[in-house]
Formats: C-alpha cells, sequence, structure tokens
C-alpha cells in the first residue's frame, strides 16, 4: 500500500500535541512488511495485523523486534501522559510507543489515520 503522500495533521484525531517532520520519506506497507510488539501491546498488534491485513490484503506477519518494520511497546517510564504516546515514522518503518496498552492503540489509530483512505476497507 502506498504512503499517503499528503497527510494533513491537522485532521488527525484526537490532534497531535507536537508534530515535527523532516520531509523525508515515509513508511511503505508491502508483503514483507513485519510488526512487532512487546508483551503488553500484543493486544493492539492483533487488531492491527486483522484491521490492515483485511484492508491490504498483505500478511503482515509478526517478526522479532530487529526485523519488524512496525514495532509497538509500551513504556510508563517514557515520559508520556497516562494514555500518551509516541509515535515515529520514518522510511525505516514505524515505532508506537505508549505509557499504558491505551496510548499504544491510540498510536496506532494516529498510524492508520496516516495511511490512504484504503486502509479502512474491510476487504483487499
Amino acid at each position: 500500500m502506498p504512503e499517503n503522500p499528503h497527510p494533513d495533521p491537522l485532521s488527525l484525531l484526537p490532534r497531535p500535541r507536537e508534530l515535527t517532520t523532516d520531509g523525508s520519506g515515509g513508511l511503505t506497507l508491502t508483503s514483507a512488511t513485519r510488526v512487532s510488539a512487546d508483551h503488553e501491546a500484543q493486544g493492539t498488534l492483533a487488531w492491527l495485523q486483522r484491521e490492515l491485513g483485511a484492508a491490504t490484503g498483505l500478511p503482515l506477519a509478526t517478526g522479532d523486534e530487529e526485523d519488524a518494520q512496525i514495532r509497538l511497546s509500551v513504556d510508563p517510564g517514557a515520559g508520556l501522559g497516562r494514555e500518551g504516546y509516541r509515535l515515529i515514522i520514518d522510511s525505516e518503518g514505524a515505532i508506537v510507543v505508549g505509557n499504558e496498552p491505551a496510548g499504544v492503540f491510540y498510536g496506532v489509530q494516529t498510524l492508520r489515520q496516516l495511511l490512504p483512505v484504503d486502509a479502512y476497507r474491510s476487504s483487499p
């Protein structure tokens, strides 16, 4: 699935408290895209694989943290609010870190909003 060339950050819900971009390339999902999650983010990983897999027809196979292009983790020491998250996207992939599992889920929702509208389909 190609990246969304012109996402409007102001249309993201909830609105990011902070948004930084350097104009470099973004994440492109392919049949080789792997995803990973720590123990506390496993529920969100399963949701992501089910929803994006259905929309894109891609397997989004589970990989190790080292080879995954999308990595999810819970880190209460990351300096985020209770349901806060940090989303970092570059040409290498995406990292979603949440203060708690809900934050990881919200971060993945933001990631999904940055993908083309096809990411909301229920079939490829």
